[in-house]
């Protein structure tokens, strides 16, 4: 797996030797130690493909790639995929998209023991109710994290999480409708591997010919979508980069821990 070096470091959180080192910590170990040159690609939107109902039809990828470079200093592959969860390339990307209208069918054993391996191993799957309703989609979103990590539920993301401050400082809830305050996640080794919004943070995105947007955002207007497209960054942000920025303040402690190590050789 070589998206991104933090894609390695989950991978490494894996082995029981670290499991009690936060993921952040760990970050900025290995920034000190390797180069990033051959470890980072360039982020590409994937979207998982278990459906016709999970594909997404609008043109919200390239709106959202835009604001993507246009903020951070990200750099991008524009080139459209799907990905199944059959096939083995799943583990060459950090960070998916599952964006649908209604509940697709039920996930096999080996898809559920498939996806549950990715995830573990340091990716995050990133959940969107198209249309925002309860009931249908909203029901196999728990039924199906339930039996990906029946140890561990939804649970609605509290204002100190990490994709709430990655990039933006997250204050209001965001997106096509208002049916939470903030997204739900599934953490599983300190890290949300699964991040689920119901206020369809995907629909706020697409235009018409003439550059107007296809959709409204109720009740809250544009505010309501500039809060969802700067969450929608957030959880990008989140899904590369884990909690590293809550841990930038162990660093000055990291760098004399290794002087020391360096000077004990």
């Amino acid at each position: 797996m070589t998206p991104t070096l933090t894609y390695y470091l989950r991978s490494i959180l894996e082995k029981a030797y670290w499991r009690n080192v936060s993921e952040g910590v760990l970050f900025f170990v290995l920034i000190l130690i390797f180069p990033l040159t051959g470890y980072c690609q360039d982020f590409q939107w994937i979207e998982l493909n278990i459906g016709a109902q999970c594909r997404e039809a609008s043109d919200a990828r390239d709106e959202i790639l835009d604001y993507l470079t246009s903020n951070t200093s990200i750099t991008v592959n524009r080139a459209k995929k799907e990905i199944k969860i059959a096939n083995d390339d799943l583990f060459k990307y950090p960070f998916i998209i599952l964006s649908c209208k209604s509940a697709p069918r039920t996930l096999s054993f080996a898809e559920i023991l498939k996806l549950r391996k990715y995830l573990m191993r340091g990716g995050t799957l990133f959940i969107n109710n198209r249309f925002a309703r309860k009931g249908g989609f909203d029901n196999w979103v728990k039924k199906t994290t339930e039996l990906l990590f029946s140890e561990n539920s939804l649970l609605p993301l509290t204002r100190k999480h990490a994709a709430l401050r990655s990039f933006f400082l997250i204050k209001k809830p965001g997106g096509r409708f208002i049916f939470g305050e903030a997204p739900s996640a599934v953490n599983y080794a300190g890290r949300s591997v699964i991040i689920y919004s119901k206020n369809d943070l995907l629909g706020i995105w697409p235009k018409d010919p003439l550059g107007r947007y296809r959709y409204k955002c109720i009740p809250g207007g544009l505010e309501q979508r500039n809060n969802g497209k700067k969450l929608l960054l957030n959880i990008i942000m989140y899904g590369l980069t884990g909690t590293y920025k809550l841990d930038a303040v162990h660093q000055p402690h990291i760098l004399r821990k290794l002087r020391m190590m360096e000077a004990g050789q």
